[in-house]
């Protein structure tokens, strides 16, 4: 039960009995479970950076497409609020050209009436 360099196949101890062949394995398995944890962990970053930046992308685009149609409605109302105003115009030029006058009737004291504007 003495103390031996670990290369061969008996275990190695130390001065307090110690498998120090164990005690390495389980460092390494600790270190490499560590190392999947941090690699899963840095995978689900990754997931969810892309998820964020697909989002992102797709909220852009569904606000330059909502930008771009309120841009042509808000031109097409102004090219029917155009039409709405030449048609008035054209149907009340008519209208618009005649002096419409307000006649009054003065009764006057006796039989004769007038009439002014």
């Amino acid at each position: 039960m003495g103390s031996s360099s670990g290369i061969g196949l008996q275990p190695t101890t130390n001065y307090i009995g110690l498998n120090l062949d164990s005690l390495q394995n389980l460092i390494w398995q600790v270190s490499k479970l560590i190392y999947q944890i941090f690699i899963y962990w840095l995978i689900q970053i990754v997931k969810l950076w892309v998820i964020l930046k697909l989002q992102i992308l797709f909220a852009e685009l569904i606000v330059f497409v909502q930008t771009h149609n309120f841009l042509n409605n808000e031109n097409i109302y102004k090219e029917l609020y155009e039409k709405k105003n030449n048609i008035t115009k054209v149907i009340t030029r008519p209208f618009g050209q005649v002096k419409f006058q307000v006649q009054t009737n003065i009764i006057g004291c006796g039989l004769e009436s007038y009439s002014g504007t």
